[in-house]
């Protein structure tokens, strides 16, 4: 697929796998916004795509807060005059939040985060897309996903969940 001039709005790609996404997809000739709630690591990651010839745009987003990803998605469409592209990357496992980590002793305040970040975030991030995306020829949903969706890991229950939602 030629991304050349699509437009991709990336949530979680202030670092790892979504700023690899974000920067790959300006190389290549797209324009991209970097959303992440970590705003030191998106201006980052959009300073690294202008330096290298790229479009880059950053907005701050915790996409389970529903006003935010609706501005989220509001500034993509004003910045790049619309939304080909959105890839759902933002997540958390739960042992970013927690040290209890196996099915018997971990909190469900630490299940509901995970959930409320890798499953919520994403439904709420395509909901408040889709009016845009419905605009492009060439629309995409991409939902990160993860082997721990469909094989069991130690200490992964609430991620590996949250992936095979």
């Amino acid at each position: 697929m030629n991304v050349k001039g699509m437009k991709f709005v990336i949530t979680g790609s202030g670092a790892g796998i979504g700023a690899g996404t974000a920067q790959r997809a300006a190389s290549y000739g797209a324009s991209v916004v970097v959303s992440d709630i970590n705003d030191e690591n998106g201006q980052e990651v959009v300073e690294s795509i202008k330096t290298e010839g790229g479009t880059a745009y950053y907005q701050h987003c915790d996409v389970t807060d529903e006003k935010q990803v609706h501005e989220l998605m509001n500034q993509a469409q004003q910045k790049m005059g619309g939304i080909d592209v959105l890839h759902n990357n933002a997540g958390i496992h739960e042992s970013m939040v927690s040290e209890e980590l196996s099915l018997d002793t971990m909190s469900l305040e630490t299940f509901n985060k995970v959930m409320d970040i890798n499953v919520t975030g994403s439904w709420l991030c395509a909901k408040h897309a889709l009016p845009h995306l419905r605009k492009s020829k060439y629309s995409s949903i991409i939902n990160a996903g993860s082997t721990s969706s469909v094989a069991g890991y130690p200490n992964c229950v609430a991620y590996g969940t949250s992936k095979g939602a």
